[in-house]
């Protein structure tokens, strides 16, 4: 007795294929790299964010210890 193999496709493979499922497929692609791109993009500048902000209050911070006279008058009222 010879069993017969089938060569049908399975039922749920049905729904993935035609037009349709080229378009989503597309889609899914594209946001993907959308997805992906603000964080390639933005990653570096986040990252170093925090050393920044400390570089500039550390500048900021031996500024006014320098010369905190110049920094006094500067609040004054503005001159007319």
């Amino acid at each position: 007795m010879v069993a017969q193999i089938s060569e049908r496709a399975p039922a749920d493979a049905a729904h993935h294929t035609g037009p349709m499922a080229s378009l989503r497929r597309g889609l899914a692609a594209g946001v993907l790299v959308a997805s992906i791109l603000p964080v390639l993009y933005l990653g570096p500048s986040l990252l170093r964010a925090p050393l920044k902000l400390a570089r500039e209050l550390h500048t900021d911070v031996q500024r006014l210890v320098a010369r905190p006279e110049v920094h006094a008058r500067a609040k004054g009222p503005a001159p007319r």
